[in-house]
């Protein structure tokens, strides 16, 4: 019980002596980020308050009658909850954005832990146990307090992250020197430097994971914003999930989708490789779908898939005959 002890003071000192210097450095970093996060929540808090006023001046303005009052009453009470969800949760959020606050919910409890530690080791056996425990539930606390604190910033990483890629697509807007009306007529999926289309078979082998090299390309002279591209696929086809993009299944298909902030004019976007494998040798449907903020229609392109047998199983055959 000794060396446990022991072993927990030197975790307690190693949050001490490491994670409060970090978190502070982090919070240097991420300044913009904690302005854009209080922003998003005050703004959440305005619009559950916006809804809340907007039901009562609605019922004050026009009245409500008698078989509506019941309906009224439950909209009105669901608005309350929710203003009160919203409000609790922002300010809860933003409490980590304090310096000090957080330096203290992190500091005091971790200097309780150590003391409790410290104690240990002097008090009589009968009371060591609830020492432990004190140290214990001190550490826990701060422990608590650090991972919510990690989870603000990284929602503050993710806002700076969307924001900067609002900002590019705006910045390649203005260099395109095209009119915010204007809009894109085509775009080009490519894969493995074969444009797509009806004609052009995909042919792999059966039995082996294929990386497919995807690039999309707009041969136009307008940028295409937020693009967005759909692979619709036979349920044989297994894809391998990957993180830059997202896989959606249902009964008879799976699509692959990825997004894109822009394309810039007469130019190709590469994008990760897809990875996909079939099992029996055939010919399966498939169908991409593009579109972006400024396109004229969705894009689609029907293909097919031509899975054959590998060499080895080629060779397999030859040796049975």
């Amino acid at each position: 019980m000794d060396q446990s002890m022991t072993l927990f003071g030197y975790m307690v000192i190693a949050f001490l002596g490491f994670v409060v210097p970090v978190l502070g450095l982090l919070f240097t970093v991420y300044q913009g980020g904690i302005d854009r996060i209080k922003i998003k929540y005050e703004n959440k808090k305005a619009e559950a308050e916006k809804a809340r006023r907007d039901l009562l001046d609605a019922f004050t303005a026009g009245g409500v009658h008698k078989e509506e009052f019941k309906d009224f009453k439950k909209k009105l009470k669901e608005l309350e909850i929710r203003e009160k969800t919203v409000r609790r949760t922002a300010n809860s959020r933003m409490s980590y954005l304090d310096m000090r606050k957080v330096a203290v919910g992190l500091a005091v409890p971790l200097a309780v832990s150590m003391a409790a530690v410290l104690i240990y080791f002097m008090v009589l056996p009968a009371y060591k146990i609830e020492t432990a425990v004190l140290a214990f539930i001190a550490f826990s606390f701060a422990v608590f307090v650090l991972i919510r604190l990690f989870d603000v910033v990284i929602e503050m990483g993710r806002l700076a992250d969307r924001e900067s890629k609002a900002m590019n697509v705006r910045i390649m807007e203005a260099l395109s020197d095209n009119p915010a009306h204007a809009r894109i007529k085509e775009l080009k999926l490519l894969i493995d430097g074969t444009q797509v289309s009806a004609f052009t078979p995909l042919v792999i082998s059966s039995g082996d994971a294929r990386e497919l090299q995807v690039e999309i390309k707009n041969p136009g002279k307008v940028m295409a914003t937020n693009a967005v591209l759909a692979i619709k696929m036979d349920p044989a086809v297994i894809i391998t999930p990957k993180q830059y993009y997202s896989i959606i299944r249902t009964g008879n298909s799976a699509t692959v989708l990825y997004s894109m902030d822009f394309i810039s004019p007469e130019s190709s976007f590469t994008l990760g490789p897809l990875v996909i494998k079939v099992n029996m040798p055939g010919t399966y449907k498939a169908e991409a779908v593009m579109k972006a903020d400024n396109s004229e229609v969705e894009i689609k392109e029907e293909f097919v898939i031509n899975a054959e047998h590998t060499l080895k199983e080629v060779l397999e055959r030859i040796m049975k005959l």
